[in-house]
């Protein structure tokens, strides 16, 4: 019997825009906590901003009620207001 690496895909969520950003696979042996945030770029936004991780749908449908309840809003500016130096690719526009 082979042994091998078994992967789970998660999927990131803007805190800014709430779109779905990526599909990462993860170990599955190595679980992150619910609703891991990991610093990423935003296609939409275009800005590197902290990301929502989502292990499977009912945690994705959990977010996004979350987000259009707006409890993500004050981090999102607290990441908005730290953005100075954060910016490294070219092509990111900076938030007012």
């Amino acid at each position: 019997m082979k042994r091998g690496w078994r992967f789970e895909l998660h999927d990131f969520y803007c805190i800014n825009c709430g779109k779905r950003t990526m599909t990462l696979p993860r170990n599955a042996g190595h679980k992150k906590e619910k609703f891991h945030r990991k610093l990423l770029y935003c296609p939409y936004c275009k800005i590197t901003i902290n990301q929502i991780e989502c292990r499977n749908e009912h945690e994705a449908h959990e977010f996004k009620t979350s987000f259009k309840a707006g409890v993500y809003k004050d981090e999102c500016e607290a990441e908005k207001s730290n953005l100075d130096g954060r910016n490294r690719w070219s092509g990111e526009k900076q938030l007012a």
